[in-house]
């Protein structure tokens, strides 16, 4: 992993690491440049639509020419780059916003064109395309990146900086290039560069580490179960568990490392003792069990925030937790400590008693950690009578539901969609719409794939297909995929399960931002380069107010009938959804305080001198956040991959503060829901902010100008006293 991805807390992109760029032949020196380019392609517009960026996609282009293509790109990058640096090397002029920024976003805006339509390809078509896009990222990978380390760009930026002649979007710019600049050694000597690509290269090593003890561990978990042991796990879950074209209903079926086998298990199987063997095996994974092996992850997590807090010095800061967090909207640890501490503090008893409840519920002396979420479905059956809300879906036919979510946006924000037929798609059952502002202008053109299929990725998911620009003349395009079950009878529509209704609205919230966003610059556009903890906050609003019972009524309708669905059923199934979810909240804002705690300087004692023990801090955490004893087989710190080698260190916390800051937002919709006028105003005002601003505005601004003061998490805590209510009522 590199440099710039190991400290970046946010964005797409595609970087090499310090070792990488030195061993680049590219040298930035006071006499001039020398480049090496590979040999690449001729293609051109005419021959290759890749290269065709003001162009609607063609998504029947040959998996080579999506290789050419962007080969073709990234060396039209590189040469620009180059020169561009060495132009600001040699100006006498000083130099302006434009005369910086303009050269660089009309040389990325055509490369990350044809990354995205690659990209898209490989996740909609898979086989030779994805093939394709992974070798665009071996291309590309090294180009983009090389911008951070022009000395004379870096220079010319500092002085655009200090002139003070910029707009809020171009100032936001310009901090974003110097921070990344300095992050990557700009301020560094060059012995300094050294000691830090050293330090680098050990986090890499021990990150390798981490992953080839989790995949021994994964190999060791694999286990044949019989028929007798899978009563209960419905037919879904055990998929996953059979090989290739085995038919799940027959086997042979083994247990398997992954999560909706583990978490299928805990939560369907009727025997106790799978459900514990399967829990434990989940929860001392690469734990100090496998230390005689040497396949225990204790060691490689000490190594990786040992070496973490070192780089973090190295570039100047606290701690890496302070480096993460310069560039969030929480701003500071304190900030995130306050928020957590209140949800502990609302919902430890909540938790405590719901436990409780579950105990009484099992008839069993003691409720172990395994009991838990099976004991809870089975509540959730009796409360909620699940064989009725099969039925839910019936009233949530796709298409209806789309064009009832289209008309609720006209209402609040003023635009419309209109569905196009000229575009080429990756598949048949791909739809277009271009998306127009009260004026009849088209802001941006969106593509949704809406039914599952073998050919497609396994998850729901939104992504960038062009991005706006005002100097490269480029409006945006997004894509929108999801994972709906094609209805194969010809007498009924294809219906929406709840998961499915949430997953189209968080992906077309997050697709709205990116197209509706005014930034007149590609970096700027959407939320490609927002503030991790605020990348969410549009889909989770759009997901609270669709969530009001009225509001989610009127978007529903019988597929045969047309009736709405009745209040009743409606209820049902929200309270469904809500059946304690204080336990999910509570978990999550413990591995949020986990994550944190890391990685804190101020923590690091204990734990860093003596890797082969659970970490102190692991054990205090959970004894105040879980109101349940600590199992002596729970090292579950050993597979938090998301802090230790995903893309979530310090940052876990991002998924909770965003549904925080999104239900106070929504508070605003909820207040005037039944006042039409007011509702309109404040849709415009959600408009105009939110969607019109995307990363341009920093978010703590975005939301004071929306709600006219900071924001505060009694809407999102509030909830869980309203379904504490409901259950007593129940």
């Amino acid at each position: 992993m590199s440099a710039s991805m190991m400290i970046a807390r946010h964005g797409r992109r595609f970087l090499p690491s310090v070792t990488q760029i030195q061993s680049r032949c590219i040298n930035y020196t006071m006499s001039g440049f020398h480049l090496l380019l590979p040999d690449v392609s001729d293609d051109t517009p005419e021959t290759n639509p890749l290269l065709r960026y003001h162009d609607m996609p063609d998504f029947n282009i040959p998996p080579d020419k999506v290789i050419t293509g962007t080969a073709k790109l990234s060396q039209d990058y590189e040469v620009a780059l180059l020169q561009h640096l060495k132009h600001l090397q040699d100006s006498t002029e000083p130099p302006t916003f434009e005369s910086v920024i303009d050269p660089l976003e009309n040389a990325r805006v055509p490369l990350y064109y044809s990354l995205y339509t690659g990209r898209q390809l490989g996740s909609g078509k898979a086989g030779r395309y994805f093939e394709a896009y992974k070798k665009t990222i071996d291309i590309a990978g090294q180009v983009e990146s090389e911008r951070w380390y022009g000395n004379s760009l870096y220079k010319a930026l500092l002085s655009v900086r200090n002139s003070g002649n910029l707009t809020e979007v171009q100032s936001r710019l310009v901090d974003l290039y110097l921070c990344e600049f300095i992050r990557n050694g700009a301020e560094m000597k060059e012995s300094q560069k050294k000691e830090l690509s050293v330090v680098i290269q050990k986090i890499t090593e021990e990150q390798k580490k981490y992953k080839r003890n989790l995949d021994t561990a994964y190999s060791m978990a694999l286990r044949k179960v019989d028929e007798g042991h899978i009563a209960g796990i419905p037919v879904q879950i055990l998929q996953y568990m059979v090989p290739p074209g085995s038919d799940p209903r027959k086997g042979p079926w083994r247990i398997v490392p992954h999560p909706m086998v583990y978490e299928g298990i805990l939560r369907y199987s009727r025997m106790a003792s799978l459900r514990r063997d399967t829990w434990i095996k989940m929860v001392s994974m690469a734990g100090s069990d496998m230390m005689e092996r040497r396949s225990s992850n204790v060691h490689a997590i000490h190594g990786i925030v040992q070496n973490r807090h070192v780089m973090a010095t190295r570039l100047g800061f606290k701690s890496y937790v302070d480096l993460v967090l310069e560039r969030t909207m929480a701003g500071s640890m304190d900030n995130i400590v306050s928020i957590l501490d209140m949800i502990k503090n609302k919902l430890y008893d909540i938790v405590k008693d719901d436990l409780e409840t579950l105990k009484e519920f099992s008839n069993k002396p003691q409720l172990e950690h395994w009991d838990v979420e099976y004991y809870r479905n089975l509540q959730l059956e009796e409360l909620f009578n699940l064989q009725e809300l099969r039925y839910f879906c019936d009233y949530f036919p796709y298409t209806k539901f789309r064009d009832s979510f289209f008309q609720l946006c006209t209402k609040l924000f003023g635009i419309t969609f209109q569905e196009r037929n000229d575009c080429s798609t990756w598949h048949e059952n791909v739809e277009v719409f271009d998306i127009l502002e009260e004026d009849g202008t088209v802001a941006g053109t969106i593509y949704i794939d809406p039914y599952a299929r073998d050919d497609k990725l396994d998850r729901s998911y939104y992504e960038m297909g062009r991005d706006r620009s005002a100097v490269a003349e480029t409006t945006p395009l997004t894509y929108v995929s999801l994972r709906i079950n094609p209805s194969y009878d010809q007498s009924k529509p294809s219906v929406m399960q709840f998961d499915d209704i949430q997953s189209f609205i968080m992906n077309m919230g997050c697709a709205l931002q990116c197209i509706l966003s005014r930034a007149p610059y590609s970096e700027m556009s959407g939320n490609r380069h927002m503030e991790p903890d605020a990348q969410k906050i549009v889909p989770y609003t759009l997901l609270n107010v669709i969530q009001i019972p009225e509001v989610f009524k009127s978007l529903s309708s019988h597929h045969s009938s047309g009736v709405e669905i009745p209040d009743e059923q409606l209820n049902s199934m929200i309270g469904a959804q809500e059946h304690m979810q204080a336990i999910d909240v509570l978990n999550e804002a413990f591995k949020s305080a986990l994550d944190l705690e890391f990685y804190l300087e101020e923590t690091r004692g204990t734990f860093i001198k003596t890797p082969e023990s659970t970490p102190d801090q692991y054990n205090r955490l959970y004894k105040e956040f879980i109101p349940m004893p600590l199992h002596p087989k729970d090292e579950r710190f050993c597979t938090f991959h998301d802090i230790f080698i995903g893309g979530r260190s310090c940052l876990y916390y991002a998924e909770i503060w965003s549904k925080m800051v999104a239900a106070d937002a929504a508070s605003a919709f909820k207040e005037v829901l039944h006042d039409e006028q007011k509702l309109a105003l404040v849709g415009k005002r959600f408009k105009d902010t939110y969607l019109t601003m995307g990363a341009a505005v920093d978010p703590k601004t975005v939301f004071r100008t929306f709600m006219g003061r900071d924001p505060t998490p009694e809407p999102f805590l509030a909830k869980f006293d309203n379904r504490k209510a409901i259950a007593t009522e129940e």
